[in-house]
């Protein structure tokens, strides 16, 4: 029997290390976020030695009677399209994000709401990546 028939036989050509070529693939991806994720932290960290400010802060944060109770009732409302808006603007991820905080107890800490914007633009910038650029493909 000649190789050309014992290829169509198997159905498939045997590759060359097929394991090696998909470890560099990954490698290759990771190396995309990984400066994108620097990039972020480091467009933050100026905003990691700043307190509350007295703009709108008092509003979203420290007179806001919503989020400190974390419950279904707060969390439909905060999704409601109609009553889900804090000073004219509609963001409800942000306000269970604040309630979370308020919760556990790290709301009056200086750093906590400049570290969970900065943990959560990383994520959105790695979404961005993962399903925008690589469509899916990328991590």
């Amino acid at each position: 029997m000649s190789n050309s028939k014992k290829k169509s036989l198997s159905g498939n050509a045997v590759q060359k290390n097929p394991g090696k070529e998909q470890s560099a693939s990954s490698i290759r991806k990771w190396m995309g976020i990984i400066p994108i994720l620097i990039l972020t932290y480091l467009a933050y960290t100026p905003a990691l030695k700043n307190s509350i400010t007295g703009w709108d802060d008092n509003n979203y944060i420290t007179e806001n009677k919503d989020i400190r109770q974390l419950n279904t009732d707060f969390i439909k409302k905060s999704f409601a399209p109609h009553s889900g808006y804090v000073m004219g603007n509609y963001h409800p991820l942000t306000m269970i994000s604040y309630a979370l905080e308020y919760k556990s107890g790290k709301l009056n800490r200086k750093l906590s709401i400049q570290r969970m914007s900065c943990f959560i633009s990383s994520m959105e910038h790695w979404c961005i990546y993962s399903f925008g650029f690589c469509r899916g493909e990328c991590l």
